[in-house]
């Protein structure tokens, strides 16, 4: 996974922007958190990945649970489904919004190694509901998973929306229509405002573009208020 791993952190593509304007802290290389903290290392990667292997148990049968389809198509009032993981089904105001989605086996930059499914997702893929906004909290594999985007552009051509950087990222793996948004800005859907909120995390495909993207959470203003979280830890 190494040698697979530093390859894929030296293809992303650099996020070259004029920063005056941004409400994100940003050194002209890479983003920061509001309250910031060091990087961690290689070994530190090593260690957490070799201490979580050791500490493994078996997943319980009950909790491989069948799947189900959508309760509707489309939704004047709010309907949230958990599909896996930090993918969700939002349906509000008749807008349906996919959070994180991530319908392939792995969390990882290859097929073969990392990271395996145990649940199906909930809903499969081709049981969903037309897909109308697709909201990327940031750019880990288990959230930001390329195959599951592609197929969601082909057959659903949503808005995706994401932070900062990731509009070119998306664009160089064939997937446009993308929008980047920083800390606190707002895009308006038909009925719905979607702010792009702090979170306390960071970003990075590979070894070398730590911070490169921008990361945050989601809060959705419809007929009730959404916040979604990706990974967080803002208190």
């Amino acid at each position: 996974m190494i040698p697979v791993f530093f390859l894929t952190g030296c293809s992303t593509p650099k996020f070259d922007k004029d920063t005056k304007n941004f409400t994100t802290p940003f050194d002209g290389e890479k983003f920061e958190n509001l309250e910031q903290f060091p990087d961690k290392s290689i070994l530190d990667l090593l260690e957490w990945q070799f201490k979580s292997a050791s500490n493994s148990v078996k997943w319980p049968e009950y909790s491989k649970a069948p799947q189900f389809k959508a309760d509707a198509q489309r939704s004047e009032e709010t309907i949230i489904t958990v599909i896996n993981h930090a993918t969700v089904l939002i349906q509000t105001s008749n807008i349906n919004i996919l959070t994180d989605p991530h319908y392939s086996q792995r969390a990882s930059p290859v097929s073969f190694a990392g990271p395996a499914r145990v649940v199906p997702p909930a809903i499969a893929f081709e049981d969903l509901p037309p897909i109308d906004v697709v909201l990327i909290s940031h750019n880990h594999y288990d959230h930001l998973d390329l195959p599951t985007l592609k197929m969601l552009d082909k057959d659903h051509s949503p808005i995706f929306m994401a932070g900062l950087g990731t509009k070119d990222f998306l664009a160089s793996n064939g997937i446009n229509g993308s929008i980047d948004m920083d800390w606190w800005e707002s895009k308006t859907i038909e009925e719905i405002e979607i702010v792009f909120v702090p979170a306390q995390h960071w970003s990075a495909r590979g070894l070398f573009d730590k911070r490169e993207m921008l990361w945050g959470d989601y809060y959705i203003k419809g007929n009730h208020s959404v916040y979604f979280a990706g990974d967080t830890n803002l208190n």
